[in-house]
């Protein structure tokens, strides 16, 4: 492996710029002042290979041409994963020197157990897609220092060498170098006169009927908490990645990315992790419990406190806690698995949120696939228990919600991931941007509450994207 310090006064957004040109490119940014977290961002682009699946129509793409068959999504990433699998640990103190980046929808999960199949699959856009890549850039925000990488191929690719991987290395360094000769001013992010025009695809209504139905399913003792969401669909003129600008300049997150796959490209502002694996070790960091941010500092801290305090917040955190747990215990060491962090209070631009942290040691016979499946899609997004949840979910919301509540991030060849759950998300696709925002449902929830809490969740991405407080139904 090829790894060199990057000198250059380009931000990592310069940086990444270079790689919009690519058809596939990525950025997973750690940022905000969760300094346990917010370390290490990637850049990466032009992938080796590409992996996509809808139901069991599976699409692989590299030099060689494309490879269309039928599987099972999981099953087949796995192969074709472990075909460039190295065992030696990733020896650069780095996070990832190569690997898959991308994401795991929701409706993934139809494949791990056995759900009814109500609601409309209306964007029909895949149910994942991966890009493969062996090269890209590395920022880590405590020393300040970028860093390229590069690793050879050629035990998989025979006409691939270090030469090739040195190439890369070459062109990245030329294309920052002429970006620093070529800098334009920064665009005004945040004070642009677009507008967006933002619809309710569920109205508030209809909405408020669903957490109804879904507290009578709670009343008589099918679940203890189901999580519901709604989507919107915008139209703004803002440019994909500049709304992501706008949304990571004011609410900077650990789970943050910027994916582009063609014309379909995510924008996400995530606090929230799905699953870390690292050094045989398991780690989730579930989110349940939010307040919106106060307007002076002693609203703002009683605010803090009302969600500290909070029976009713406490015991949602408390039962998805108890799900993860359980879902560790499929694939963790018996006696290993525990909750390192209880309920502690984060603060975010527009909400405090309240997260714990679960951890445990992989057993010796399980791997990086066979965590992901045993715990997605996260607990946070579904209630308990959690296929009961995912049955009452299916019958209740009225469209597939597809990208949203699965898991974007990287999964390392040296055995090593870190996934997200996608929250405070926007697809762009079709022409059009798309935002789902929910909330946990328990027996004692007041449905306007929770209708207005998932407006404060997408308060911060609808700025971003011009909305001009208006709404269509």
């Amino acid at each position: 492996m090829i790894l060199k310090e990057l000198n250059t006064y380009l931000s990592l957004h310069e940086i990444f710029e270079i790689f919009l040109e690519y058809e596939h490119c990525f950025l997973l940014e750690s940022g905000g002042d969760i300094k346990k977290l917010a370390r290490y961002s990637i850049i990466g682009g032009a992938p080796f290979l590409t992996f996509k699946s809808k139901g069991e129509d599976i699409e692989i793409r590299d030099k060689g041409g494309i490879v269309r068959k039928r599987g099972n999504p999981f099953e087949e990433l796995k192969s074709v994963f472990n075909r460039f699998r190295v065992k030696e640990k990733n020896m650069a103190e780095i996070p990832f020197a190569g690997g898959a980046v991308g994401y795991f929808g929701y409706d993934l999960a139809g494949f791990l157990e056995t759900l009814p199949a109500i609601s409309t699959d209306d964007l029909n856009l895949p149910d994942s897609y991966f890009m493969f890549v062996n090269a890209g850039i590395i920022y880590d925000q405590w020393s300040k220092k970028k860093y390229i990488f590069s690793i050879d191929l050629s035990f998989q690719y025979p006409e691939w060498s270090e030469k090739t991987a040195s190439d890369f290395v070459a062109v990245i360094e030329k294309k920052v170098r002429d970006k620093e000769k070529n800098k334009c001013s920064e665009k005004d992010l945040l004070n642009s006169d677009i507008r967006g025009r933002v619809t309710n695809v569920v109205s508030k209504r209809k909405y408020i009927d669903m957490i109804e139905k879904a507290k009578e399913y709670i009343r008589i003792g099918d679940v203890y908490e189901v999580n519901l969401s709604h989507r919107m669909e915008i139209e703004s003129g803002i440019e994909p990645w500049q709304i992501y600008r706008r949304i990571n300049s004011v609410n900077p997150t650990p789970f943050a990315a910027y994916l582009q796959f063609g014309d379909l490209k995510i924008i996400s502002a995530s606090p929230e992790r799905f699953l870390k694996i690292e050094d045989s070790k398991l780690e989730s960091r579930p989110i349940k419990g939010t307040r919106r941010r106060g307007e002076t500092p002693q609203e703002d801290e009683n605010l803090k406190n009302d969600l500290i305090s909070s029976e009713k917040e406490k015991a949602e955190n408390l039962m998805i806690v108890d799900l993860v747990r359980n879902d560790f215990g499929r694939v963790c060491r018996f006696g290993t698995v525990g909750v390192k962090e209880l309920m502690a209070v984060e603060a975010y631009s527009g909400v405090f949120q309240m997260v714990s942290t679960i951890e445990g040691e992989i057993s010796e016979d399980k791997d990086m696939f066979d965590c992901i499946k045993a715990c997605f899609p996260g607990g946070s997004m579904t209630g308990a228990p959690k296929i009961r949840a995912m049955e009452i979910i299916e019958e209740l919301e009225t469209v597939k919600r597809g990208i949203y509540s699965g898991s974007l991030g990287y999964l390392s060849f040296s055995g090593e991931a870190d996934l997200n759950i996608i929250i405070r998300t926007l697809i762009a696709a079709k022409e059009k941007l798309y935002l789902q925002v929910g909330g946990a449902i328990v027996a004692d929830s007041e449905p306007e509450k929770e209708y207005e809490e998932t407006w404060q969740k997408a308060m911060p991405v609808l700025e971003a994207v011009g909305w001009d407080g208006k709404f269509w139904l």
